[in-house]
C-alpha cells in the first residue's frame, strides 16, 4: 500500500505540474497575442502618419513646381515685364 500511495502521490504532483505548465503556457499565448495585436495597432498608426506626412509633402512639391512653373513662364513669355520690375526697384 505504501507504494500505492507513493505512486499516487508522484503522479499527482506530475499532474499538477502539467496543469501549471498548461496554464503558464495558455498565458503566454495570450501574452503573444496581445503583444501582435498591439504592434499592428503601432504599425497601422505609423503607416496613417506616412501617408499623412507623403500627401502633404507631395502638396508642397506640387505648389512650389507650380510657382518655380510661373516664375519660368513670366520669364520666358514676358521677359520685359521683369526687366521694368528691377528697374523700377533701383
Amino acid at each position: 500500500m505504501k507504494q500505492k500511495a507513493a505512486f499516487q502521490e508522484i503522479l499527482d504532483a506530475k499532474n499538477s505540474l502539467i496543469k501549471r505548465f498548461q496554464e503558464d503556457l495558455r498565458k503566454k499565448d495570450e501574452d503573444y497575442r496581445n503583444m501582435l495585436n498591439k504592434q499592428r495597432e503601432d504599425i497601422d498608426e505609423i503607416l496613417l502618419k506616412m501617408r499623412k506626412q507623403f500627401r502633404e509633402l507631395r502638396e508642397m512639391y506640387l505648389s512650389e513646381l507650380n510657382e518655380i512653373e510661373n516664375e519660368f513662364e513670366n520669364d520666358v513669355f514676358f521677359p520685359h515685364k521683369n526687366v521694368t520690375l528691377v528697374r523700377e526697384r533701383k
